[in-house]
């Protein structure tokens, strides 16, 4: 049995812990569970280095949301490596490059560019409803439902904000910085992006183990379906102010209140469930699942029946 093979065993039969970073295959070398803040050393994967080892460190790494996690460093195989093999200064070369092409990459455009627009939506929209919330006199049945409606949309904006600053742009900067790799012409060029591809798979996989990235996913797709029903409940409403009851002078919202905020809850729930008690190896199974018609199908459903009243 290959090393691989010994190291998949390791990894299949390590148990989760905060205080322990998970066994690692980096292709060279099997790492084996350690401790945070423990350094381990290995012999040279390379038998002309028969008297070297290289190393990693086990760390706690802050994720920006308030939780740390255990992960590894990058592996050091300075020891096992031709002399001509400048590692140190390579990376010094990579960093410079990607700050350099950061702000020039249109992928780091296009998130800030629809952050900067998620966050002007924000400010309109809270501003709308701080006016209807001080105006007493503009209350009625329909400014009811609109307050409602601004709330849902409100709480959408806000939770694609929180997902995109806590997760988008850490994902965006790793693969960002993995581009800037392959594009440097350096002889240890490969070697250094596998293991730097590896760290940052190992940081970014199964988010969707955490309680708090769960909940926030849940919570972003509940309030786009809620945004999106109270749509549909605006429609309804007027259908019924014109078209059934237009003489009556006091109607009541309750049923609208309901249906806008509940049956979001049993739409999202299962998309949610399923999430939770399944396993995923991708990093982004918020937006590329095919769950997540579950979702789009209800959408499209609300639109159809807006598009009748």
């Amino acid at each position: 049995m290959n090393e691989s093979y010994q190291c998949d065993e390791l990894i299949r039969d390590f148990e989760k812990s905060s205080d322990r970073c998970e066994p690692l295959w980096d292709t060279k070398l099997c790492w084996p569970s350690a401790a945070v803040n423990e350094t381990l050393e290995l012999p040279c994967p390379r038998r002309e280095f028969d008297n070297q080892t290289a190393s990693r460190d086990c760390i706690l790494f802050d994720d920006g949301s308030g939780t740390d996690r255990s992960i590894w460093t990058m592996g050091n195989y300075s020891y096992c490596q031709d002399p001509d093999n400048y590692t140190g200064l390579f990376i010094a070369v990579a960093h410079e490059k990607y700050l350099q092409t950061e702000d020039q990459m249109w992928e780091h455009k296009l998130l800030v560019t629809s952050q900067l627009i998620y966050l002007l939506s924000f400010l309109v929209l809270a501003v709308a409803l701080v006016l209807f919330l001080l105006f007493k006199k503009l209350r009625n049945a329909r400014t009811r439902l609109h307050m409602h409606m601004l709330s849902a949309t409100i709480m959408q904006v806000v939770m694609w904000l929180m997902h995109s600053v806590l997760f988008d742009t850490q994902l965006l900067s790793a693969y960002m910085y993995l581009e800037v790799l392959s594009k440097i012409n350096v002889h240890v060029a490969f070697k250094f992006s596998n293991d730097f591809r590896l760290i940052v798979e190992q940081m970014f996989t199964r988010l969707n183990s955490y309680l708090h990235y769960i909940v926030l996913a849940g919570l972003e797709r509940y309030f786009e379906t809620t945004s999106l029903f109270w749509l549909l409940m605006e429609g309804w409403f007027l259908y019924e102010l014109i078209c059934r009851k237009p003489l009556e002078t006091k109607t009541s919202i309750k049923r609208y209140v309901i249906i806008g905020w509940g049956v979001p809850i049993i739409v999202t729930s299962p998309w949610m469930v399923y999430h939770v008690y399944s396993a995923h190896n991708d990093v982004y199974w918020v937006k590329h699942d095919l769950t997540v018609y579950l979702i789009a199908v209800s959408a499209f459903l609300t639109f159809v029946v807006r598009m009748i009243l």
